[in-house]
């Protein structure tokens, strides 16, 4: 009788997302950036969630480009690892790796509210 044995290897990661946005009030009339950043630790066998939320820009001020910045991936991916990237449920991104991104999708929306 031939046995069947399944093993299970779970890797540690961790991600880190740092996104800085570029915005422009209206009411203020000049630019000015906005950067946040979440840390997030898990392992392989269980998605690692990160986001991130803007609140306490000016009322009226908009977005003008956004830049995220992946690291802790690893070298294996897109092999093994990838990242699922959500901009404010308005565009997604599959298998995004480490580096640094810059995304337009979100241009014009209002800052405040916005969720990466």
């Amino acid at each position: 009788m031939h046995s069947l044995i399944k093993q299970k290897i779970i890797t540690s990661c961790n991600m880190i997302l740092i996104v800085v946005v570029s915005i422009i009030s209206i009411n203020i009339g000049h630019s000015q950036t906005i950067t946040d950043s979440d840390t997030q630790s898990g392992h392989d066998d269980d998605p690692v969630v990160s986001s991130i939320s803007f609140t306490g820009a000016p009322a009226a001020a908009t977005i003008t480009n956004v830049e995220i910045t992946i690291s802790g991936v690893g070298g294996s991916c897109p092999s093994w690892f990838t990242v699922t990237l959500n901009l404010d449920g308005s565009a997604t991104y599959l298998n995004v790796c480490d580096g640094t991104t810059n995304y337009s999708d979100l241009n014009g929306n209002l800052v405040n509210g916005t969720t990466i």
